[in-house]
């Protein structure tokens, strides 16, 4: 019965791991711009669902087009790359704005500039759940529960400094 149950268990698993449709991220806590941000789909088709490890996610809102965009996604992945528990992700809205951009310029603009970059195309209505910012770049954090810790909107204030974000980041465990 052992046997029948374990290769029973190995056929599932098998003929579910084959599916084209990538894995949910499964049951979700925190805000509800969090849960909505981890249901989307990457511009690989994969859900963005959350990181175990990651002790804070950092939603930078860009478009490829943007030169505040630039120098603050430049200062997001030096703060990733010394630091694995943070996580950044993009969120793309502004991207065909007065024909400045578009999806290949986005595409290689991550490619050339930040690799590792997950980036999201907002849907209107995950835009409206990020409150709709009317400039970029803005910024959010979450910590691991996906909470919202603080907001950067651009319509509101300058982009913070690293060394402001990097106090935000060390109040979060």
């Amino acid at each position: 019965m052992r046997i029948f149950m374990t290769l029973l268990l190995a056929f599932s698993f098998a003929c579910t791991s084959k599916t084209a449709e990538p894995k949910s991220p499964g049951v979700l806590e925190g805000s509800p711009m969090f849960i909505k941000l981890s249901y989307a789909k990457n511009l690989k088709g994969d859900y963005v669902g959350t990181k175990k490890h990651a002790r804070a996610t950092i939603v930078a809102v860009f478009a490829s087009w943007c030169s505040g965009c630039k120098h603050e996604l430049a200062m997001l992945k030096q703060l990733a790359a010394k630091d694995e528990t943070i996580r950044v992700v993009g969120l793309n809205y502004f991207e065909e704005f007065q024909d400045q951009g578009s999806d290949e310029a986005l595409r290689s603009f991550v490619k050339d500039n930040y690799p590792s970059l997950e980036v999201v195309k907002a849907s209107q209505e995950l835009w409206t759940e990020f409150g709709s910012p009317s400039k970029i770049p803005s910024m959010y954090v979450f910590d691991r529960r996906g909470n919202l810790v603080r907001s950067y909107i651009r319509s509101v204030r300058p982009p913070p400094s690293k060394v402001e974000l990097e106090a935000t980041l060390l109040t979060l465990e």
